[in-house]
């Protein structure tokens, strides 16, 4: 209820639609193929083209991502199996 009705005020906004552009590609991505276009209709809005969806699906990853969760993970993996935080 509070997203949408900061939606509702904000709708017709530049910055508004200028994020939801953005974002799009990303939000397409979350979901499986077959369920894009389901996606599209609902929010009445055409679906991107591959390409700006390519690497914004989920389980695509960049290589700055790999070495920030190498790093972001080294205490956990330093853990003995068990341990008890």
């Amino acid at each position: 209820m509070h997203a949408e009705m900061w939606r509702e005020r904000l709708h017709a906004t530049p910055q508004f639609t200028a994020a939801v552009d953005d974002l799009w590609p990303y939000a397409v991505g979350l979901l499986p193929e077959g369920q894009r276009d389901e996606l599209a209709a609902r929010v009445s809005r055409e679906l991107p083209r591959n390409s700006l969806v390519q690497g914004k699906e989920r389980g695509a990853h960049t290589k700055e991502l790999s070495e920030l969760w190498d790093e972001m993970t080294m205490v956990r993996r330093s853990a003995p199996t068990g341990a008890q935080w």
